[in-house]
């Protein structure tokens, strides 16, 4: 089994994470999961970065922090 993950990032820093995406495909190529979550990174978003991402402060003001979000998963 592959699982693949992919990050956003708030801001220039590249040190905290504001989305996280979990694909987990089986060894012949079907996809088993994908799950998505947006993380409240507790620092501030560079304007370039929510314009990328779209994802900016209001997405995830009530979100989990990542290590709120990994004791659950």
């Amino acid at each position: 089994m592959f699982t693949f993950f992919d990050v956003e990032t708030p801001n220039r820093k590249n040190d905290r994470i504001c989305s996280i995406g979990v694909i987990k495909v089986a060894p012949g190529g079907e996809v088993i999961n994908r799950s998505s979550f947006l993380v409240n990174p507790e620092v501030s978003f560079d304007d370039f970065n929510i314009r990328l991402t779209g994802v900016c402060p209001a997405d995830v003001k009530n979100s989990p922090s990542f290590d709120e979000l990994w004791e659950d998963c």
